[in-house]
């Protein structure tokens, strides 16, 4: 999280045509990751500003800035929404695609995130995802897991 006098904030709201003051919160996150199919030398690595701007009375809908996409790399302007049953909805346009994405928590620790691209490549994806206990999570105990094989066999 990103306090709301953190100079960066402002530069996003700026970057995007939009008042500074209207920005309510945003967050800095890296990211990393590997794929069994990845070749040598293939990186899941990377990094990204967020900024929110709210656009109704209740901060449920508006417009969520960032300084790099995910499909593409160039900044973006999406939109966020939350529905009445507590899912979060994130859509934008980039320049040769579109994207929407539904995230939302079926348990305290078990959240889905689903996820279609259309345009230059059409994708649908649908992901679950664990919280893990912080304390009980440690480098030994990390390099211990054993992956679970999908039911298709890979």
């Amino acid at each position: 999280m990103l306090e709301l006098d953190d100079c960066r904030l402002a530069a996003m709201a700026t970057l995007h045509g939009q008042e500074p003051n209207q920005v309510v919160g945003g967050c800095h996150v890296r990211w990393g990751g590997s794929m069994a199919w990845d070749k040598h030398g293939e990186e899941h690595e990377g990094e990204s500003m967020f900024a929110l701007i709210p656009k109704d009375s209740q901060g449920k809908q508006g417009l969520l800035l960032r300084d790099r996409g995910y499909a593409e790399t160039a900044p973006v302007a999406g939109h966020f929404r939350l529905d009445e049953s507590g899912s979060l909805w994130l859509t934008t346009s980039y320049e040769t695609m579109n994207s929407v994405e539904r995230f939302w928590f079926v348990g305290p620790n078990i959240r889905l995130r689903s996820s279609t691209v259309e345009g230059l490549s059409n994708t649908a994806s649908l992901c679950m995802e664990t919280r893990l206990d912080s304390s009980a999570v440690t480098p030994k105990s990390i390099a211990n897991i054993e992956m679970p094989t999908s039911i298709l066999g890979w």
